[in-house]
């Protein structure tokens, strides 16, 4: 019985965290082109010129991407997930 209540927890973490995973990648893909206006190819050079700028830094600049683009995905993250936990709190409380 504890085994499946176990089992069942994780598989629910596991899931809204994959999950909300994929919905920030793709909040991250719509706000690249949101920048570039929906167009296909600013977005190319858009990404060209980010790749090349960290090709090209130096091992301190590169972190300081790494760091940026992290905080920004984390942020993202952890901001769908409260909102899912919130909405599933308040469906939980309607039924």
């Amino acid at each position: 019985m504890q085994l499946n209540k176990l089992r069942q927890t994780v598989g629910f973490w596991v899931g809204e965290t994959v999950q909300a995973m994929i919905v920030s990648l793709g909040v991250v893909t719509f706000l690249v082109l949101a920048i570039n206006g929906f167009r296909f190819k600013s977005t190319v050079l858009f990404l060209d010129n980010f790749s090349s700028r960290y090709l090209a830094a130096g091992a301190e600049q590169s972190a300081t991407f790494e760091t940026l683009g992290l905080a920004i995905l984390t942020s993202i993250l952890a901001l769908i997930l409260v909102v899912r936990f919130i909405d599933r709190h308040f469906k939980k409380g309607a039924r």
